[in-house]
């Protein structure tokens, strides 16, 4: 009776419960009673593990540079076969068969290939272990850390190596047995019909149209294809008009019909000179295109709305900042007349924007008021609604216990790794699950790393959240830092955080810009071995038509005629390639161009003028 009076209370009096048989808790589980279980270890080793990869990236980046040096390789392979002529033709007089002939060439190329092979593997781990080291350096933007070490992997190396050999031993025995049948048919050039020529042209040039169409109405990123595809097309344009125009043809000589006839007879190497340079010229351009500016505020409205600045605080705010009574409250009655407020509050997990790269499961889950939302300049990327449906409006309603929410598209790709449809799974405040459903994607927003949902929709599930924690703020350009410094001042003790939005959507893609600039030293060497490649076929070139020249001095033509009509015929397809692959690399981010900040554009254009004089002047320097 004394321990029930001291110790008994509203809820019962018992303070144990024994019993001779042991209990069967099979049944019982941690979060019947409110308690959920968390493996810290286990749940930071599978972020890290899964987290974002951007191997396709590099992969798909370096396709071009591999296409680039294949057609360095096979570009003095016509040459070396031309000047090897007579070898042939004496191995072929001693009764050696075609397929020996060609085995001897080959096994010729084999040791080149091991040895380049090597020292591939050699620059490789090194360009790897620069690319480390600057991302702990001048690069630390796109991973806020450092420390890293390079362990290379044995596995990748020899698949790369070996994948290597088989790809550069398959294409020179295909070069080769082709360069000994044209050899055997007396160097004869085949003449397709032109009409089928035009034909090609014209079905890539539907191809290259139609892939615009379809980029634009379905997926923006297949302009990337037809950016390729324009490259392609012009190539058989190309095609077209050398052959139409330097075949063999009546009527009266002229210097032009020379020059188109001197690119048909070299024809081969010529477009081989050309996709190399263009494959260049368009990595650099589309990777230095891609590059956001972040002074121009028309460009920025759709990344941050319309809005100023971003406010963080620790502690949430119970006050409503739009109203007057609110502000008296917060001490932040001299804010401008005219600002404009998005109070929103959040529901803390992981942050899922591109600073993170690690693998997330649960972003930060804000409730936002989706009429103001509405009126903001924020712009959809896509949705799951039919066309014509108002997004904002239709997330504003949940369907059998499921909570439509909108994401940063670059989140859903690259942070979540899901499509549109998709649910994430919460548990609300008493523990019981909920579902998100992922419904539509911004733009590149400030908004990246979380997820938002309806303010009305995130109270029913998380009841116990009443204050904001994050608030917009909308003035003029002019009182901004006189806004932001009031801001800090009045809301100290919140401990608050304030930022312009510009300078929260800059460092989101200061990620972005990192590996931007690795890109571009790939698309660096890319461009390096095409004008490598040229400078090859022009020496070549020059070398191989000396009794040409020769014939030229016989027939009247003075010195400084003859290095006109060079100078003339090696410019034609540099300048095609460079007008070509900058032409390619607009169709492949014409999506994105209005967001091209004017310094973009400035480099762009005196880096084609500088590409276009150092063409002009190295064709005259070489001849």
């Amino acid at each position: 009776r004394a321990i029930y009076e001291k110790w008994g209370n509203a809820y019962g009096s018992a303070t144990a419960i024994r019993n001779d048989k042991p209990f069967d808790t099979s049944g019982l589980d941690a979060s019947m009673f409110g308690v959920q279980i968390i493996y810290p270890k286990e749940l930071g080793l599978s972020a890290a593990r899964n987290g974002v990869d951007f191997s396709s990236l590099f992969l798909s980046l370096g396709f071009f540079i591999i296409l680039s040096a294949v057609l360095l390789m096979l570009v003095p392979l016509s040459e070396m076969m031309y000047v090897r002529r007579n070898e042939i033709a004496l191995f072929s007089a001693l009764g050696y068969p075609k397929k020996r002939i060609t085995g001897i060439l080959w096994r010729e190329s084999a040791p080149v290939v091991l040895v380049s092979s090597l020292i591939g593997i050699v620059v490789g781990l090194l360009y790897t272990w620069l690319i480390l080291v600057l991302l702990g350096s001048l690069w630390k933007g796109a991973t806020h850390t450092g420390g890293f070490v390079l362990f290379p992997n044995v596995d990748s190396i020899l698949t790369g190596f070996v994948a290597g050999i088989v790809i550069s031993l398959v294409l020179l025995r295909v070069a080769i047995v082709r360069a000994l049948r044209n050899h055997a048919l007396n160097r004869k050039i085949r003449n397709n019909p032109i009409c089928r020529k035009l034909c090609v042209a014209f079905a890539f040039t539907l191809a290259t149209i139609f892939s615009v169409y379809w980029a634009a109405a379905n997926a923006i990123s297949l302009f990337v294809v037809a950016g390729v595809l324009l490259i392609i097309t012009a190539a058989c344009w190309g095609n077209y008009v050398v052959s139409h125009r330097g075949a063999a043809q009546s009527g009266p000589f002229h210097i032009p019909k020379l020059i188109w006839a001197n690119l048909y007879a070299n024809k081969k190497r010529v477009l081989l000179s050309f996709f190399t340079l263009t494959v260049g010229v368009f990595i650099v351009f589309s990777v230095g295109l891609n590059r956001r500016g972040f002074t121009d505020n028309a460009q920025l409205a759709s990344g941050t709305g319309g809005y100023s600045l971003w406010c963080e605080s620790s502690v949430p705010m119970y006050h409503n900042i739009a109203t007057q009574a609110g502000r008296d409250k917060l001490a932040l009655s001299d804010l401008p007349e005219n600002t404009r407020v998005i109070q929103i509050a959040r529901y803390s997990a992981d942050d899922a924007s591109c600073l993170n790269l690690n693998k997330v499961s649960q972003p930060t889950v804000l409730g936002v008021d989706m009429d103001l939302l509405k009126t903001a300049d924020f712009e959809m990327e896509r949705s799951m609604y039919p066309i014509g449906e108002s997004v904002f409006e239709a997330v504003q309603t949940a369907t059998d216990s499921i909570y439509p929410v909108l994401i940063d598209e670059t989140v859903l790709m690259w942070g979540l790794m899901l499509n549109l449809g998709d649910t994430i799974s919460y548990e609300n405040g008493t523990g019981k699950k909920v579902y998100l459903q992922l419904a539509g994607t911004l733009k590149s927003s400030i908004f990246q790393g979380n997820v938002l949902m309806d303010k009305r929709l995130f109270s029913e599930i998380w009841n116990e959240i009443t204050g904001s924690e994050i608030a917009l703020f909308k003035v003029n350009e002019q009182e901004t830092e006189k806004t932001k410094r009031l801001l800090e001042q009045a809301l100290n003790e919140y401990g608050v955080r304030v930022t312009t939005t510009a300078q929260r959507l800059k460092e989101f893609n200061s990620v972005t810009d990192a590996y931007l600039n690795i890109f571009l030293t790939l698309g660096g060497l890319g461009l390096l071995l095409g004008i490598m490649s040229f400078i090859i076929v022009v020496r070549k070139d020059f070398v191989s038509r000396r009794e040409q020249i020769s014939l030229l001095h016989s027939l009247g033509f003075t010195h400084k005629r003859i290095e006109k009509l060079l100078v003339k015929e090696n410019r034609i397809v540099p300048l095609c390639a460079i007008v070509t692959g900058v032409l390619g690399s607009l169709t492949g981010v014409v999506s994105g161009l209005l967001n091209v900040s004017v310094w973009i554009w400035l480099t762009t254009l005196l880096l084609t003028a500088l590409l276009i004089v150092c063409v002009i002047g190295l064709v005259r320097f070489k001849i």
